[in-house]
């Protein structure tokens, strides 16, 4: 409900609530006034009075609620003509009737009570107003107390909660409280406080990256910029003095080059992967036609180092995965590449492994290099890893696998490795079914 309207429905609510029990109350009043106090219960002539008996001018009965000297002033003022006496101070109506017996007459007078209509009314008033101020007191204090625990109290604790924030301690969690636009409002604030702190820890995470990878690809690019440096020098110095020895020189700084440019690739390519600023172009594709033709494009890279790429396909029937297949072929490429990188010229060998459990897709990458250590290969996916058995070579970025890692996971896939120090080395990534 809205909040106006809320407040709108508590005005009537308590204007109703205040006259309906004013009334009920000031009812209950005008009946207990009349059961407990009969000669004053309402306005008129009440049922119970006083009895008069007179023969001829002496006053023979009365009463007992009046002694006989004030029967006989009131049977004096009855003589006079009037028909309204007073007792006490009380006003009585008189009805006169008459007794006839054998032996005489009598005159009877019945004195009964009057209830002033003035006095009944102010009383019943004075009453009804102290009851409407009472329940109308009550009422306001019951709402108001509701409107301080769903209104004020959750606006004071929001103010409280947004000056923290304002002061930085984006930890500060934002309850729920209140109803309808305060409830709402607190929910907006957290979802800001949320969005705010993520921003801050996305903008901390990238001061972090940009740190920390200034620091490693600086060091990275050393080696190559060196390498560079010191062909071109020789060329420039006369030291390759032959065609055929600049030529080399030339070409080998110029490989030495797209080494760089590949580094700087996987950089920029990791940052954007870290902070998740690079989108996904899923697609449906045959997992074994896709590997089968991605390993015919790169078996000639192998061949020209005598080295052997082999894809096997174990599948009994066609599965289908949903990938990303420009990012999925930077991730084999990344692995494969390493692969080639170590293993040893002539023998060497590389399998494509594509098999299939419950529900998923598993691809594995396996050499017969030298393996990795035990104790490195839990690291082999943190970004610049230098255990020397981490499979990493010169002019490499240190991130190939690190962003294999990130765009698997990215597809919401798992990438693992298992090796055997000596006799090589697999990598497996498994990738759900896609119906």
């Amino acid at each position: 409900m809205l909040l106006k309207n809320k407040l709108s429905l508590q005005n009537i609510l308590i204007v109703v609530i205040t006259v309906a029990v004013t009334m009920t109350v000031t009812l209950f009043y005008s009946y207990l006034y009349e059961k407990l106090a009969p000669s004053k219960a309402k306005p008129g002539v009440s049922g119970t009075g006083l009895v008069l008996v007179v023969k001829g001018d002496d006053a023979r009965f009365t009463d007992e609620a009046f002694s006989i000297g004030q029967a006989k002033s009131v049977f004096m003022d009855i003589k006079t003509g009037k028909t309204r006496v007073e007792i006490d101070g009380r006003p009585y109506l008189v009805t006169p009737s008459a007794l006839h017996t054998e032996s005489a007459d009598y005159a009877v007078y019945c004195l009964t009570p009057i209830v002033l209509l003035s006095s009944y009314f102010t009383h019943l008033s004075v009453f009804m107003i102290c009851a409407f101020l009472i329940v109308f007191s009550a009422t306001v204090f019951v709402v108001s107390k509701s409107n301080r625990r769903q209104i004020a109290d959750p606006i004071s604790n929001l103010k409280i909660s947004a000056e923290k924030l304002a002061a930085g301690e984006l930890d500060t969690v934002i309850e729920q409280q209140g109803a309808g636009e305060i409830r709402a409002l607190c929910d907006a604030v957290e979802r800001l406080r949320l969005k705010l702190k993520e921003s801050v820890y996305y903008r901390e995470k990238a001061d972090d990256n940009r740190k920390f990878l200034i620091s490693g690809i600086s060091h990275d690019l050393r080696t190559p910029v060196t390498a560079v440096r010191g062909y071109i020098e020789g060329v420039l110095d006369g030291v390759a003095i032959t065609e055929d020895k600049k030529k080399a020189y030339l070409e080998t700084a110029l490989k030495k080059t797209d080494a760089i440019s590949e580094m700087i690739e996987d950089l920029l390519l990791y940052s954007k992967l870290d902070l998740n600023a690079v989108p996904f172009e899923l697609k449906r594709v045959s997992a074994a036609d896709y590997l089968e033709e991605f390993v015919f494009e790169s078996q000639n890279d192998y061949r020209r180092e005598n080295k052997e790429l082999i894809f096997e396909n174990t599948l009994k029937s066609a599965a289908f995965v949903t990938i990303d297949c420009a990012k999925f072929g930077r991730v084999l490429q990344n692995i494969i590449g390493n692969a080639q990188k170590n293993i040893t010229e002539g023998t060497g060998k590389t399998e494509v492994i594509l098999r299939e459990n419950h529900g998923s897709v598993i691809i594995e990458i396996r050499d017969n290099g030298k393996g990795i250590k035990k104790e490195d290969l839990p690291n082999i996916f943190t970004r610049f890893y230098r255990g020397d058995a981490a499979r990493r070579t010169e002019g490499s970025s240190g991130l190939g696998l690190t962003i294999a890692k990130q765009i698997v996971e990215g597809l919401n896939g798992r990438i693992w490795a298992l090796s055997t120090e000596g006799k090589g080395t697999s990598i497996l990534i498994s990738l759900r079914k896609t119906n």
